[in-house]
């Protein structure tokens, strides 16, 4: 605990020695954010126990926690971290760290307001936070993890790390996920299996989506592979579990690096023909110079130009769009409240369509 308070004081005097010495402003948005990170970072690599999924009191590390106090301000730092980032990074870490305080009790109402991690509010005054992760990458050491480790040992990671330290039953990483439409998907996981052919039950959403999910060997810890199910998830907030399960016949360890979704279908609006992400006069007006004046290449996804559904792209569209607007008549088909598949086969294309890709 004395390690951990020393730190704490010599972040705050090194956030006044920036300030003192005109460095903050001389930093870019990024560097504040990129310094910020490390230092959180580091503080979560070196002192998250996973045996006792508390804090330890020291580094290196001799057997013991540390106390409430100075896990709050861990706390009020990974909040920091949380906050300052929107919740790109770390937002999973809230949830176990909050378990962790809840599985020993909540002994004030209150703790420190000052946190003791500066450099979080001095990058987030100067700019938002940009992530380096496509927005369809979802990292383990950012999830919600139940008595496992961070570690940023071995390899090519991608992020700031990896779970890690599987070998007990009920071991788990709980992802939260965001699919930008209702449909299937190519749900893949990055990892590395240096001991072995690894097994984890996979739940979506709380369902089973794969009781015994093979993770194959990749021959040592530096080197990762992949290994993907397929699944169909709604539009918007999923939950992705892997968990070590006895009873399914889990086995082996695994460092788990992030997961990844890749929609298995082209997303659209129906009657959005132009990809504004509206259903207005300019779509019909788009399907009428496609048609007419000679420009297909306006049309870059037919089937959202495809106002009726029938498989074509005609007259037809463009008065069913202009009855919706302006004569109460039915709108589109779905997909057309909001992104989804097309619920239809046909041979018209889409290219693009930004609002939902």
């Amino acid at each position: 605990m004395q390690h951990l308070r020393k730190l704490a004081a010599a972040c705050r005097s090194f956030a006044l020695y920036l300030v003192l010495s005109g460095f903050l402003r001389t930093q870019t948005p990024a560097e504040y954010h990129q310094h910020a990170d490390k230092a959180l970072q580091t503080f979560l690599l070196r002192f998250w126990d996973q045996r006792e999924n508390y804090l330890r009191a020291d580094q290196p590390a001799d057997g013991r926690l540390t106390g409430y106090w100075t896990f709050a301000q861990g706390f009020d730092a990974l909040l920091d971290g949380a906050e300052r980032t929107r919740g790109e990074a770390y937002l999973g870490l809230v949830e176990t760290f909050y378990r962790a305080q809840e599985a020993r009790g909540w002994t004030a109402g209150y703790y420190d307001d000052e946190s003791w991690m500066a450099l979080n509010l001095f990058a987030e005054i100067q700019g938002p936070y940009q992530s380096s992760i496509p927005p369809n990458q979802f990292e383990a050491e950012n999830a919600t993890i139940r008595g496992l480790g961070l570690e940023a040992k071995y390899g090519s990671f991608t992020g700031w790390g990896y779970v890690a330290g599987w070998g007990s039953d009920g071991q788990e990483v709980d992802f939260q996920v965001r699919a930008p439409a209702k449909g299937p998907y190519q749900v893949t996981f990055r990892y590395a299996a240096g001991a072995g052919d690894a097994y984890r039950y996979v739940a979506l959403n709380g369902a089973t989506a794969s009781g015994k999910m093979a993770f194959p060997g990749t021959g040592q810890w530096t080197s990762y592979s992949t290994a993907s199910l397929r699944a169909e998830l709604p539009a918007g907030p999923n939950r992705i579990a892997v968990v070590l399960s006895e009873a399914k016949g889990s086995s082996n360890y695994l460092n788990l690096d992030n997961v990844r979704l890749r929609p298995l279908a082209t997303f659209f609006r129906r009657g959005d023909a132009n990809g504004d992400g509206r259903q207005d006069l300019s779509d019909a007006v788009l399907v009428l110079s496609f048609l007419f004046l000679g420009e297909p290449g306006a049309l870059a996804c037919e089937k959202a130009g495809d106002a009726n559904d029938d498989g074509a792209n005609d007259l037809s569209d463009a008065v069913l769009v202009l009855g919706a607007l302006f004569l109460g008549g039915d709108p589109p088909p779905e997909p057309s409240a909001a992104c989804g598949a097309d619920p239809t086969a046909d041979s018209l294309g889409c290219g693009s369509h930004p609002p939902c890709n």
